[in-house]
């Protein structure tokens, strides 16, 4: 079996959703392909939620947290920003809530 740290080919990954959609148990598919039941487990579950066997964010050349504020929700801030200099971050975060529905921490807002 390969060690912990190795990476699979794809085409063994592949062939996990296609055996568990033929009615073959997790168990049946780790003694046909050589591998450990987290590896199956992990493909399925990539594959059952974005219909893919790789993860499409592990490869992606984002940096960084995934970001929470978009655009318009930046835009949003500035605006209300600009019409009142004086605003708290916990009026900004009410305000952000109302209009958008999106909660940003006060250090999202710093």
């Amino acid at each position: 079996m390969p060690g912990p740290y190795c990476v699979m080919p794809p085409n063994v990954k592949a062939q996990i959703p296609l055996l568990y959609n033929d009615n073959h148990s997790i168990n049946d598919i780790c003694h046909i392909l050589g591998i450990k039941k987290s590896l199956v487990y992990r493909t399925l579950s990539l594959y059952l939620k974005y219909g893919t066997i790789t993860n499409l964010r592990k490869y992606s050349h984002m940096t960084g947290c995934n970001q929470l504020l978009t655009l318009a929700d930046i835009a949003f801030i500035s605006t209300v920003i600009q019409n009142c200099k004086t605003i708290c971050l916990d009026e900004l975060q009410h305000k952000l809530w109302a209009k958008h529905h999106k909660f940003a921490t006060l250090s999202n807002l710093l």
